[in-house]
């Protein structure tokens, strides 16, 4: 009973003081909502004396479909800059700015061309960025304000108008009708085929000069727009006989597959290297030929670097190019992808698609090729820009069956290219070439070169070569100086 009692007792307590709380909660909550739903000036921060930008972005142009340009914000050096400068000729009048900052508070943007303008979080009007100079007060109670170098930094000069020369039309050690420059062991070599006859020269550059690899024995029939260099430090070559080698060195070459008769599988091109960044293994795919039609194979070694014979065995698409084409191949997180543009199918027809693969064998066209957006059928010379992710330059090759001197770079690995103006191309001088050799670097002081050597020019193989560099003293505008 007396427990009875205790519980009764209790049960009320709780009860009453249960209900006061729900009560005062009531209360809280709807005093809470209801200041929420009031219009409010200014915001009071939790943290009060936090006043850093946390991001700012611009946008050039219209609001929906202007450029949107992304800003790095040093807080040691009171810097606000664009990293990535804009491009050459850039019109700065005015933009949208967005900005985010630990602190809601008033500030203004000084512009050294136009004056000051006041400018608050939550602000959608254009501010005025005349001259890309500017200057980013915030206040702060109590304390003085904060000053930023707010700087629209862009590009001097073009980085597509190089200044040409052309150095002579005998340059080359040999007059290659086709050719191919590649990089071993931070050294450039040379490898040009006229008729049957092929030979390699080590390469080098500021002045450009050529010296013959005594001693080298490449395979006979060699084709240079084959070579390809693996995980492993291994250079592969194909040849018109459809036999596989590889090499070390390029001066000594190993035989790897050769056709058991003379109507058996050849070799037709080899592709790409598709091996896995992480994988102690290199995995690469070619193109081989029977009298049944075209086929994918690939090849895989083990740790050592040592092959085995080819996998697999995916029939080609009659539509997919079957030599003749570019493969330009990139890295994102330790997995090789590959585009390949132009070439010519398996039906001797020019390719109307560019391809797309990330394991070598399994090959997606894409909608980068157009009429307005074309690359050559056979014979361009792609440079990709070592220094710069993505961006290749296009130069000559066959369109529709005519040669061209032609000269387009893109920016975004062959998605869309652009053709360089008059202004920006070499002299009248240049003539239409196709199977040109060359390469892109860029010097101790980061100018860009780019040499054009040989190919098949005027219908006859060439020895001229074409230099091509970018003069960058117009530097970068408004760019700090230390």
């Amino acid at each position: 009973m007396y427990i009875s009692m205790l519980r009764s007792r209790f049960g009320h307590f709780y009860r009453r003081e249960t209900g006061l709380f729900c009560a005062a909660l009531v209360f809280f909550l709807g005093t809470l909502m209801s200041s929420c739903t009031q219009p409010q000036s200014t915001v009071t921060p939790l943290f009060r004396g936090l006043y850093s930008p946390k991001a700012v972005q611009l946008t050039l142009g219209t609001r929906s479909a202007g450029t949107k340009v992304d800003f790095t914000i040093d807080n040691i050096n009171m810097r606000i800059y664009n990293r990535v400068p804009l491009p050459y000729g850039t019109k700065l009048d005015s933009a949208y700015l967005t900005m985010y900052l630990s602190n809601q508070v008033p500030m203004s943007l000084v512009n050294a061309a136009t004056g000051t303008q006041k400018w608050h979080p939550g602000d959608t009007a254009k501010i005025s960025v005349k001259g890309g100079l500017l200057k980013l007060n915030i206040s702060r109670d109590g304390h003085p304000a904060l000053t930023y170098d707010f700087r629209i930094q862009s590009y001097g000069y073009d980085p597509n108008k190089l200044t040409w020369k052309n150095l002579g039309a005998d340059v080359l050690p040999v007059a290659a009708e086709r050719g191919r420059v590649i990089s071993l062991d931070g050294k450039y070599y040379f490898v040009g085929r006229t008729g049957t006859e092929v030979s390699l020269y080590g390469l080098a550059a500021e002045p450009l000069s050529f010296s013959a690899q005594e001693g080298a024995a490449l395979p006979p029939l060699s084709k240079p727009e084959t070579l390809l260099s693996d995980k492993h430090g291994l250079t592969w070559m194909a040849t018109d006989d459809g036999k596989l080698y590889f090499t070390k060195d390029l001066r000594t070459w190993s035989l790897y597959y050769a056709p058991t008769t003379g109507d058996g599988e050849r070799v037709v091109s080899v592709l790409s290297d598709n091996s896995k960044g992480r994988d102690a293994v290199a995995r690469l795919s070619v193109i081989t030929r029977t009298q049944a039609g075209y086929f994918f194979k690939s090849m895989r070694s083990d740790a050592s670097g040592a092959f085995s014979a080819f996998d697999g065995g995916v029939p080609v698409d009659p539509h997919f190019p079957v030599k003749g084409g570019y493969i330009y191949t990139y890295t994102v997180s330790g997995t090789q992808h590959s585009y390949l543009f132009g070439g010519v199918t398996a039906m001797d027809l020019p390719s109307e698609k560019a391809y797309f693969t990330s394991d070598g064998i399994n090959w997606a066209p894409t909608p980068f090729v157009s009429a307005a957006n074309s690359v050559p059928e056979v014979g361009g010379l792609y440079l990709a820009d070592p220094d710069t992710p993505g961006r290749l330059m296009l130069v000559g090759g066959t369109y529709a069956g005519k040669v061209s001197s032609k000269i387009k770079v893109s920016n975004d690995r062959g998605i869309t290219w652009t053709e360089l103006t008059k202004e920006q191309l070499p002299p009248a001088a240049f003539l239409p070439r196709s199977m040109s050799s060359g390469f892109l670097m860029h010097d101790a002081k980061g100018i860009q070169h780019v040499y054009i050597l040989g190919g098949v020019v005027d219908g006859k193989p060439s020895r001229e070569v074409w230099h091509g560099y970018l003069d960058t003293s117009g530097g970068v505008v408004n760019a700090f100086e230390n």
